[in-house]
């Protein structure tokens, strides 16, 4: 292995971008030189993912979301790099396999970074995509950079044995038919008995038969690499077809699909995009062959009332339970964590080998504790809490939150009602978390009693709790007083800052209260209290929706219709909507200023313009203020 062709590097300034496209080389920049923090929305936009049908076309639209829009469409597919170069966080946001599909369509077979994000390294994994990082690898990418010839092998010579056999059986899928044909033994682990987090806890409670040393010592460590069996598995319509053509590559068209009865899909992603060139009927009609082929259950989109809701909110209502290992082929799927699951975000080839195998590959993950004390003040949300702890210089800068779970704990929990516990767990991926889990406490106890009826003693057999010695990466103390009212600046969620130091406080032409982050009906509660007897300032649109059916129907017994309705409001019923720009309310023009309560605000997410994140109580208050304000500001 070698970069035996051009290199593309992926550079802060954009004119040395455009430089190298017109057939120029450049020198390799120094890492302080590279673009940070480049998003699954930048390196293929949404908007390609539903409206290309082939591989061609997303190669097309590759890394075309990039600010300043540097690439246009197609300049990629003509110029055949075969490596690019990027700085940190590379990859980050979106599960979409559609971007490792547009990186082989364009003939790009190295992706090179400081850091790159944990998903997306995977899906780069499954589709023979050589990603290297030179905070680990930094001799190698030296080497390989420098046109020296690189055994690959040596780029898992360190690596646990699990993940070599993987890889020289040519994939995760590969060897899952290797399994199912008898021809290999899975590698054990021996880690002894050990104090554990609630993660790990889990993790052991799922590894696959045949991988312990001793039955007794069913204890694992972080760095350790495992098979665990899946409880559940969810996806949707956007990457369903992504998965059964993973699984036909391998096993042509008799699909082994033997644990196709823990899996869910849902018609929900592209719901309210109104879509009238026939691909996403195509999508849906692909999901459902494949949902009823194995044996799952499907979410569709019914005719008249659309989606039962978003999938994590049907998911966290009907089937999550402390406990559970949980994959979704969705960077939010650790929105589960709220109930104590370990519920991990995975690619779809990821998903589809679950299907054939029942279990996934993970590599035992480090845990941050955050700690959380004290009581937010009136006026403060869960949404602050998290824009603050996304914004620690820990996590923003020095991305110490990468692929480690986040744990929240704490008396404080007490306190945070359910609805707002969810947005801790949701949230977690924003600051590059393997996933976030959430201590149970009483309030996740009252609502799996009253939405479920699950009686106390089913839920306290799954609930896990960390030892009190368990051994975290590192522990964070958090005192939710001197929380005060957030905002995240355009362009990343950890761009969060007091809402008191914005200085100049933007027009706002778009308010958006939605989403699985704040479509909950704690959200439209408050968003109500301050709408009441107010009206939506004449400049602005303001949208708010339901994450699903169930929260439509109460919101609509508590009258929060009735004053969405009188103060001007445009309801929406659930779906992704806006959130992936594929619905209402994502803008049209780079001028729109949006502040919206949901859950990323990377460049292009919700449309052409500028995106400020927020709480719903700062949404409803900048819709009837006409700028970026808080309620107590009205």
């Amino acid at each position: 292995m070698r970069a035996s062709g051009p290199v593309l590097f992926l550079t802060k300034d954009v004119e040395r971008i455009r430089w190298q496209l017109s057939g120029h080389e450049i020198a390799r920049p120094s890492e302080e030189a590279l673009l940070d923090g480049i998003s699954t929305d930048a390196i293929i936009p949404s908007q390609a993912c539903y409206s290309s049908t082939t591989a061609a076309e997303l190669g097309q639209h590759l890394l075309t979301g990039i600010s300043g829009s540097p690439i246009r469409p197609g300049e990629l597919a003509k110029a055949r790099f075969q490596t690019i170069v990027a700085g940190k966080s590379f990859g980050r946001g979106s599960s979409r396999e559609h971007a490792q599909v547009a990186l082989r369509a364009c003939d790009i077979r190295h992706v090179v970074a400081t850091t790159i994000e944990r998903i997306f390294a995977e899906n780069c994994q499954n589709y023979g995509i050589i990603e290297l990082q030179t905070s680990t690898n930094l001799d190698v990418v030296d080497a390989f950079l420098s046109g020296l010839d690189i055994d690959e092998s040596m780029l898992v010579a360190d690596a646990p044995e699990l993940q070599q056999v993987i890889a020289r059986s040519g994939g995760l899928l590969r060897f899952a038919q290797r399994r199912i044909n008898g021809e290999l033994a899975i590698p054990r682990i021996g880690t002894p008995t050990r104090p554990m987090t609630m993660a790990e806890k889990i993790i052991s409670r799922h590894l696959t038969p045949g991988q312990r040393q001793s039955e007794v010592a069913a204890c694992v460590k972080p760095g350790d690499y495992v098979l665990a069996i899946v409880d559940k598995g969810y996806a949707y319509e956007l990457q369903a077809h992504l998965a059964i053509e993973a699984l036909r590559s391998v096993f042509g068209s008799h699909v082994p699909a033997k644990y196709g009865h823990r899996f869910y899909f849902f018609e929900d992603h592209l719901a309210l995009l109104g879509d009238d060139s026939g691909v996403s009927d195509r999508l849906r009609e692909i999901q459902a062959n494949l949902a009823r082929n194995v044996g799952a259950q499907l979410y569709a989109r019914e005719s008249t009332t659309g989606v039962e809701g978003i999938c994590h909110t049907v998911m966290l209502e009907r089937h999550a339970q402390p406990g559970d290992l949980i994959v979704g082929n969705d960077s939010h799927t650790c929105t589960l964590g709220a109930v104590g699951a370990l519920a991990v975000g995975k690619g779809a080839s990821e998903l589809a080998s679950a299907l054939a195998t029942g279990d996934v590959p993970i590599k035992v993950p480090e845990t941050i504790a955050f700690h959380l004390r004290g009581r937010l003040s009136p006026g403060v949300t869960s949404k602050d809490l998290m824009l603050q702890i996304l914004a620690l210089p820990r996590l923003r800068q020095e991305l110490a939150g990468s692929g480690r779970v986040f744990e929240f704990s704490g008396e404080a929990l007490e306190s945070i009602p359910f609805d707002e516990q969810v947005v801790l767990a949701n949230m977690a991926i924003e600051g590059g978390a393997f996933s976030g889990i959430i201590e149970p406490n009483s309030n996740t106890y009252d609502f799996l009693q009253r939405m479920r009826g699950l009686p106390r003693a089913a839920i306290d057999r799954g609930a896990v709790r960390s030892d009190s010695d368990a051994a975290y990466a590192e522990t964070i103390e958090v005192v939710l007083d001197a929380v005060e009212p957030m905002v995240a600046l355009p362009g990343d969620p950890q761009n969060g800052i007091p809402l008191s130091r914005v200085e100049e406080r933007p027009r706002v032409n778009i308010a958006y209260i939605g989403s699985c982050t704040g479509g909950k009906l704690y959200d439209l509660e408050r968003a109500a209290r301050i709408l009441d007897g107010r009206k939506v300032n004449p400049s602005v649109t303001l949208y708010i929706q339901a994450s699903s059916q169930m929260v439509a129907r109460a919101a609509q017994q508590h009258h929060l219709l009735e004053i969405f309705r009188d103060c001007g409001a445009v309801f929406l019923p659930p779906g992704c909507g806006a959130c992936m720009n594929a619905g209402p309310g994502a803008s049209k023009d780079a001028a729109e200023v949006t502040v919206s309560d949901t859950n990323r605000n990377f460049a292009g997410r919700m449309g052409k313009g500028r995106v400020y994140l927020a709480s719903p109580d700062i949404v409803a208050a900048s819709a009837v203020s006409g700028t970026l304000c808080a309620p107590s500001e009205l």
